[in-house]
């Protein structure tokens, strides 16, 4: 049975730093999320990874691979081996098509953490000080059932901070400036490192100075193509803000 955790805790504190004037409130919440289930992929069947083909007649030949594609051979036959074939196109659909379904563990692992922090400073009985930190780091994995060269995190980390003073100017005059910051940064479809050693060490990738091996995509049998399209996608994004509002009330008020 796939394994399903979920584990979700924190905590909030909060209180009086001076009394009357400053006052504080923090929370923390984390979540850790362990859910797996079974995906299927489609790799070339058995008899292909063992050399055999077929030729001009139907009829089903062996040939030795050649000695720079008998290492990628070699690789498609270590992912299959501990799948599970579900089925095998060739005899299944009568169509000769040289792959075959195999189905196995997808794990998605989510771990996320998120602290709020909050000050509140009475300047004076008419000038409010206020001020706000929020840190969130969240991130997911995908290993699905060729995980050594399919594998990948998605990390996000965004810190955020703000300041605001309310002043009371007279009793129909309310001015209020705010100056907020953030930061963000999205780390997307980076290789998961502790997976890729049967590729790395198999001496597979195709530049001497890449870190992993590049993407293999197939254009007969929908195989499933493996490796990676980029070493990681990086996004960042800075916002600073700055507002200020006055409140003028002109009227009669009972």
């Amino acid at each position: 049975k796939p394994e399903f955790k979920r584990n979700q805790f924190g905590g909030t504190l909060g209180g009086p730093v001076i009394r009357d004037k400053t006052f504080f409130f923090g929370s923390f919440e984390g979540l850790r999320e362990r859910r797996g289930t079974t995906d299927s992929v489609t790799l070339p069947r058995p008899r292909a990874l063992q050399g055999f083909y077929l030729d001009s007649n139907d009829q089903e030949q062996r040939r030795t691979p050649d000695p720079g594609i008998a290492p990628y051979l070699g690789l498609y036959q270590q992912l299959a081996a501990p799948l599970t074939l579900v089925k095998d196109f060739y005899t299944a659909t009568g169509d000769k098509i040289e792959s075959a379904q195999y189905a196995g563990p997808l794990n998605r692992p989510v771990n996320s953490d998120f602290v709020a922090l909050r000050m509140d400073h009475q300047l004076t009985g008419s000038h409010l000080l206020s001020g706000t930190y929020n840190w969130d780091d969240s991130g997911r994995e995908r290993r699905d059932p060729i995980a050594p060269v399919s594998a990948f995190t998605s990390d996000a980390l965004r810190h955020t901070i703000s300041a605001g003073l309310t002043s009371i100017l007279s009793p129909t005059i309310l001015n209020e400036f705010n100056f907020g910051y953030s930061n963000f940064d999205i780390a997307h479809e980076v290789p998961s490192a502790d997976v890729v050693n049967l590729v790395d060490n198999a001496g597979l990738k195709f530049r001497s100075d890449a870190k992993h091996i590049g993407q293999i995509a197939q254009g007969w049998g929908n195989v499933t193509s493996i490796g990676y399209r980029n070493e990681s996608s990086l996004y960042k994004q800075r916002v600073l803000t700055l507002k200020d509002g006055l409140s003028v009330t002109r009227g009669n008020h009972s």
